[in-house]
């Protein structure tokens, strides 16, 4: 039995369980979702993660703000989100989101989980993300992919401005040298938004883009 953890996520993940990983975690426990386990499990999905998307990109469904599709009161809303903030981030499972197109995933499971994380002062969230199509996977994958067989990948660094625009600062053959990038650009404290992907690199692109300019 994996964890209820971005570990445990990624044990799964790296296992080719994903699926069952999912089912379990919305199907019992704190903050269960029993109708999204039972929707998800109609039809095939294409899994990629966990992956670090930036917080900024993500709109919460859940809270106590007029307009929510499920709105909660204040108190109630309050209380489990400082319940989740006293728990250090990489110990709460990662968000649950639908591709729905290139510039745009939806935030199904995680709403207190994202506002926490939020107020922590970070900038990126960890997240599953699922496609509904072989298609969206596909495409879904050159943005946030992270390959589940064993495939060799690269890491990419992107940077997304004030503006929402996206670019590729450069790729790692190592994920440690990504990270340790990662965080020096996030040292600098722009008001940009950093983050790494992994992608499938089975043709060696790796170490050539990986010298940088």
């Amino acid at each position: 039995m994996f964890e209820r953890t971005i570990k445990g996520a990624r044990e799964a993940a790296d296992a080719g369980q994903i699926d069952e990983w999912v089912h379990a975690f919305l199907s019992t426990g704190l903050g269960a979702n029993p109708p999204m386990a039972v929707g998800l499990r109609k039809q095939q999905r294409w899994w990629i993660g966990p992956v670090a998307v930036p917080i900024a990109s993500l709109t919460r469904i859940c809270g106590p703000e007029a307009g929510m599709e499920y709105r909660t009161t204040r108190e109630a809303w309050e209380a489990r989100v400082a319940a989740i903030m006293a728990v250090e981030p990489e110990q709460l499972p990662p968000v649950i989101l639908e591709y729905r197109g290139p510039a745009l995933l939806g935030l199904c499971d995680g709403s207190h989980r994202h506002e926490a994380i939020r107020r922590r002062g970070r900038e990126n969230i960890w997240a599953l993300v699922w496609c509904n199509t072989e298609s969206d996977f596909v495409s879904a994958q050159r943005i946030y992919g992270r390959t589940l067989d064993g495939l060799a990948v690269r890491w990419e660094l992107w940077r997304q401005d004030d503006n929402g625009n996206r670019v590729l600062v450069r790729a790692f053959a190592d994920r440690n040298e990504a990270k340790v990038e990662l965080e020096r650009f996030e040292s600098l404290q722009h008001k940009q938004t950093y983050w790494l992907v992994s992608v499938p690199d089975p043709g060696g692109l790796t170490r050539r883009l990986a010298k940088g300019p």
